[in-house]
């Protein structure tokens, strides 16, 4: 990895991979709601899904080692430190955003470490549950489709921005939208930044 301030790390030029089996039921999981778009404090953790070492399934260098670490982010309190809500991330060894989000947690990841060390290493760190800033934002996107080989492929977000979505009488936003197909879509909060809880 090179050229890559460890203590800000800009995510959303990234291709995004939407894990459907982590929010089959978003109700039960964004209590009370989607995180505002904008900077947070987040504390990570890892999911019941945890470290996985895979395989490329898309894009250049298919076949190639894949780490993916499955994290929840709790969105705290900047003052009491409490939990306000939480979303999802998974990034991976695959453009390097793994071992930069690593990096600023304050768990560098050890260099030119084999897949099954990153995967130790990662583990190591999110185990300790750092604290970073990150930058959400509200994006839907159609459900995945299949192509010839059986491979699920994402559409692209077909709207970014909570303050493009529907507003209610109250004045906030609803997550739930009409995608141009007409299939009703509940957006994610999307990670499009890391940066260091220093810089918060």
């Amino acid at each position: 990895m090179s050229n890559v301030d460890v203590n800000d790390v800009e995510t959303s030029n990234e291709p995004i991979v939407y894990d459907e089996s982590i929010n089959e039921n978003p109700d039960e999981f964004f209590m009370p709601r989607l995180p505002d778009d904008g900077k947070h404090l987040a504390r990570l953790s890892i999911s019941d899904r945890g470290v996985t070492v895979g395989k490329k399934k898309s894009g250049s260098h298919i076949g190639e080692p894949l780490v993916t670490a499955n994290l929840v982010l709790e969105i705290l309190d900047p003052d009491s430190g409490e939990t306000l809500t939480r979303t999802f991330d998974s990034p991976n060894s695959g453009g390097d955003k793994l071992q930069a989000v690593m990096a600023i947690s304050g768990s560098p990841a050890p260099n030119h470490a084999i897949p099954s060390d990153l995967a130790d290493a990662a583990e190591i760190a999110f185990n300790a549950e750092p604290v970073v800033g990150v930058v959400t934002q509200w994006q839907a996107t159609e459900s995945a489709s299949l192509d010839p080989s059986g491979a699920k492929v994402y559409p692209k977000p077909f709207l970014k921005g909570q303050r493009n979505f529907p507003q209610r009488e109250d004045g906030g936003y609803t997550p739930e939208v009409d995608s141009p197909s007409g299939e009703l879509v509940r957006a994610r909060a999307i990670v499009v930044r890391y940066f260091s809880a220093s810089r918060f």
